[in-house]
C-alpha cells in the first residue's frame, strides 16, 4: 500500500449539475449479525426553497445509484433531514429532522420510515442535536434474532438545557423508545454535570448483544461504557480523564480501538488505544499526527487494519496539513499514508468530520467526510456535497 485516493466525482456525491448527485449525509450499511457491509444510501442536500429531499441507494460501494424516494420538507419554515441512519435487518430509515431552524429550540425529531418512506414513529428530541454522524446510533438483532435493537445517543453542543440526555432504545422501528441511559447536561456550566453529550454508540459484532457507548468532553464527563444485555443496562468501564474521550471503536475478535478526542493534551498527543478483551486492560499503541482528534475510524479489510480520520479544531494545534494514518492489524505499525495540505491560519475546522464505518466488502470503497475548508478550498472538489468515495491504491 503506497498510497490512499480519495474522490469526488460522478455519481459519486459531488457537483451542481445533473451528473452529480448532492449528498447531505451518507450512510454505508455495516451488518453486525454478519460481520460486513451492504448497501450504501444517500439523503440529498436541502435547498431553500426545496419541498423535498430524495433518498438513493447504491449496490456498488456508490459508483451508482438509484432513487429510492422523497421526503417532504419546507426549507423556507426551517424543515429539513439532516442525517441518515439505515438498519439493515428491515431496512428501516432513520432520519434527523430539524423541525424550525437548526439552531431554534425546537422539538428536533429522530423519524422512522418503511422502505416505502411511509412514517412509522417519531422521537422528540427538542434541541438535542445529531451532529456527531453515523457513530452515535447503531442497530443489531437480538440474540433470538426476533427483532432489531436500536439505540441513540443524544449529542448536544447548547451546553443549556437541564434536561438530561439519554441514550434511546427501540425495537418495533421507532414506534417507540425507551431511555436505557440518563446522564445530566451542562445546563449552561461548562464542565457541570455528568456529560455535556454522548459521543458514540455501537454493537459489537463479535459477541452479539453487547453494547459500547461513549461521552465527553471534560475529564469527569469522558466515560466509556458496555451493556452486555442488549443495551438494557449499562456498566460505567472507564472514566475520569481525556483517554476516555472518544468517538469511534472498531472492534476485533481479541481486542476493541478507539482513538482520543482531546483538545487539551497538547503537548501529549492523542493516543489510538487498544483495549483488550480478556481483563479489559489497555494499552497505547501510537499517536495522531499533529496531535489532532479523531472523529472516526474506518475498518479496512484489504489490508486488515483500520483508518484513523483527524481534525484540526479552530484555536488547537496549528499545521499545513492533515495526516490520514492507518494502523495494520498484521504488523502492529501505526504510518502515516497521506499529507493532505490546510491553510495553517485558517480558524475553520480542517480535516474529517467523519467516515463510514468499515471498508466495503465488495468494491472495498469507503466514505469519508472533509471540510468544507479541506473539500472545497484545497483539493478542486468545488462542486462538492459533504461525502466522497476512496480507496487504497498499490
Amino acid at each position: 500500500m503506497s498510497q490512499i485516493i480519495i474522490k469526488g466525482g460522478k455519481n459519486n456525491s459531488a457537483g451542481l449539475n445533473s451528473d452529480y448527485i448532492i449528498f447531505e449525509a451518507v450512510y454505508q450499511i455495516f451488518n453486525i449479525a454478519k460481520n460486513q457491509t451492504g448497501a450504501v444510501y444517500g439523503l440529498t442536500q436541502h435547498f431553500v426553497g426545496s419541498m423535498a429531499q430524495y433518498v438513493y441507494k447504491s449496490l456498488d460501494g456508490g459508483s451508482t445509484w438509484s432513487k429510492m424516494g422523497s421526503l417532504a420538507i419546507d426549507q423556507s419554515s426551517g424543515i429539513w433531514f439532516e442525517q441518515i441512519f439505515v438498519d439493515p435487518f428491515d431496512e428501516t430509515f432513520y432520519l434527523y429532522k430539524v423541525t424550525s431552524g437548526k439552531n431554534t429550540p425546537s422539538n428536533h425529531q429522530i423519524v422512522s420510515f418503511d422502505n416505502a418512506f411511509t412514517q412509522i414513529g417519531c422521537l422528540n428530541i427538542g434541541t438535542r442535536r445529531w451532529l456527531s454522524e453515523n457513530q452515535n446510533i447503531d442497530a443489531c438483532p437480538d440474540k433470538g434474532n426476533l427483532f432489531s435493537v436500536v439505540i441513540f445517543g443524544e449529542y448536544d453542543t447548547e451546553d443549556s438545557m437541564s434536561e438530561n440526555l439519554n441514550l434511546w432504545r427501540t425495537t418495533d422501528h421507532g414506534t417507540t423508545w425507551q431511555s436505557v441511559l440518563s446522564q445530566t447536561g451542562n445546563d449552561n456550566v461548562a464542565g457541570a454535570g455528568e456529560i455535556r453529550h454522548f459521543h458514540c454508540v455501537q454493537a459489537d459484532p463479535y459477541q452479539l448483544g453487547d453494547w459500547w457507548a461513549s461521552s465527553g468532553d471534560t475529564n469527569q464527563q469522558d466515560k466509556i461504557w458496555r451493556s452486555q444485555d442488549e443495551g438494557l443496562s449499562w456498566t460505567l468501564i472507564f472514566s475520569g480523564s481525556q483517554r476516555e474521550r472518544t468517538c469511534s471503536f472498531v472492534f476485533e475478535k481479541n481486542c476493541i480501538y478507539y482513538g482520543m478526542d482531546s483538545q487539551s493534551m497538547y503537548p501529549t498527543h492523542n493516543k489510538i488505544v487498544r483495549i483488550n478483551r480478556g481483563d479489559l486492560s489497555r494499552e497505547d499503541i501510537g499517536y495522531t499526527n499533529n496531535a489532532y482528534s479523531v472523529y472516526g475510524l474506518t475498518k479496512t479489510v484489504a489490508p486488515a487494519g483500520f483508518l484513523i480520520w483527524t481534525i484540526r479544531e479552530p484555536h488547537f494545534i496549528k499545521s499545513d496539513h492533515i495526516t490520514i494514518q492507518f494502523y495494520d492489524e498484521q504488523t502492529g505499525v501505526l504510518a502515516d499514508i497521506a499529507h493532505l495540505s490546510i491553510d495553517a491560519a485558517s480558524e475553520e475546522y480542517n480535516g474529517f468530520y467523519g467516515a463510514s464505518r468499515c471498508q466495503d466488502d465488495v468494491t472495498n470503497n469507503f466514505f469519508v467526510q472533509p471540510t468544507i475548508s479541506l473539500g472545497q478550498e484545497k483539493y478542486g472538489w468545488g462542486k462538492v456535497s459533504h461525502f466522497f468515495g476512496a480507496h487504497f491504491a498499490s
